[in-house]
């Protein structure tokens, strides 16, 4: 009977520990150590099931990589502060590499400071990420909640589990998928996918709200200004240089001059946020009439954005973004909102 009793206490103790074995080894009890390290300020834990590192850095990659192409290298790098004059790719490199850093530094920071008690480790560690560069330059201050964590499926050595998200002024929901790889015995988080789909998906929400606040906008502009239809001719100036020449005529419909306009430049097809600028910096008299012209180097310009337009004169559209008129020596501005962070600055965020 010892023996038998013996026999069977090994045997249990070999059954709990492989329990614990399969336990830990699995991603979901990763995720929930992640939870608890945050919560409980453990670094230890949390560099055990995180690697924070290449987390950070893919996230800032994607998201600077997705912003970049979306509203050019020179607008970020004027947001992140960067002075780089050096190549597209440099500039790009030192934009991640800086944005990476902050992100590090934001996340060691917070982690010492503490935890309300009654906080969520999950949605805080949203929050942190949410309120940093480059993901605050898309949310531009809009909060994203946390709804939901899915279920692990685990495929060629890689746990993926789909965590929902909602924006909360937008009322949009995204979803990603933290990625864990196992390392020896450990799963460890190592990155979030459908980063650029999420992003693309809060773009089209951001443009949906802007359209809506600008309609009595453009309403009111079309008052003030109206434009006529776009010509484009080659000019020749000598035997090896010739000119692209835009034509626009402009009316001054309202009762006062009108001292400056702006003009988006796209073809029917293309959304504003493309389009090219146009300026007219001379008064317009009131009631008055003015064909506007600017002359494009076809050389210099072939390949551009602006060259492929003209290309097409039958595609184009011009729409007015801004006019300024003087009201008895004021400066009156009508302008179309252009961000979603404009819109959020002027407290129309949920309107």
């Amino acid at each position: 009977m010892p023996w038998i009793a013996g026999g069977a206490v090994v045997a249990a103790l070999l059954a709990a520990v492989a329990w614990r074995h399969y336990m830990t080894a699995r991603p979901r009890y990763a995720l929930a150590e992640v939870a608890v390290a945050v919560h409980h300020h453990d670094g230890t834990k949390l560099a055990y099931y995180t690697d924070a590192a290449a987390f950070a850095e893919q996230v800032v990659d994607e998201t600077a990589d997705w912003l970049v192409a979306q509203r050019g290298l020179d607008e970020m790098a004027a947001a992140w502060d960067l002075h780089d004059d050096g190549t597209h790719a440099a500039r790009v490199h030192a934009a991640k590499a800086a944005l990476a850093r902050s992100l590090g530094r934001a996340l060691s920071a917070a982690l010492m400071t503490g935890l309300p008690d009654t906080a969520s480790a999950g949605q805080w560690v949203v929050d942190e990420f949410a309120e940093q560069p480059p993901v605050a330059d898309v949310l531009a201050g809009d909060h994203l909640d946390l709804r939901a964590v899915g279920p692990a499926a685990v495929e060629d050595g890689v746990a993926r589990v789909p965590v929902a998200l909602r924006d909360r002024e937008l009322i949009v929901d995204v979803t990603l998928t933290l990625a864990l790889r196992h390392d020896g015995a450990r799963w460890r988080i190592v990155a979030a996918e459908g980063i650029p789909h999420a992003l693309a998906t809060l773009d089209n929400a951001q443009m949906e709200r802007i359209a809506i606040a600008n309609r009595p906008r453009e309403d009111s502009l079309a008052a003030l200004l109206s434009v006529g239809a776009p010509t484009v001719q080659r000019v020749a100036h000598g035997r090896s240089h010739t000119v692209l020449r835009l034509q626009v005529p402009l009316w001054n419909r309202s009762p006062r001059p009108i001292t400056s306009v702006t003009m988006g430049l796209s073809t029917r097809a293309s959304d504003d946020e493309h389009a090219a600028e146009l300026s007219v910096e001379h008064v317009i008299a009131a009631g008055g009439h003015s064909t506007e012209t600017w002359d494009f180097d076809e050389t210099a310009t072939r390949g551009s954005r602006v060259a492929a337009l003209l290309t097409h004169p039958e595609r184009l559209t011009i729409r007015p973004r801004s006019v300024v008129t003087d009201n008895e020596g004021q400066a009156d501005t009508l302008r179309l909102v252009r961000r979603y962070g404009e819109l959020k600055g002027q407290g129309a965020g949920n309107g």
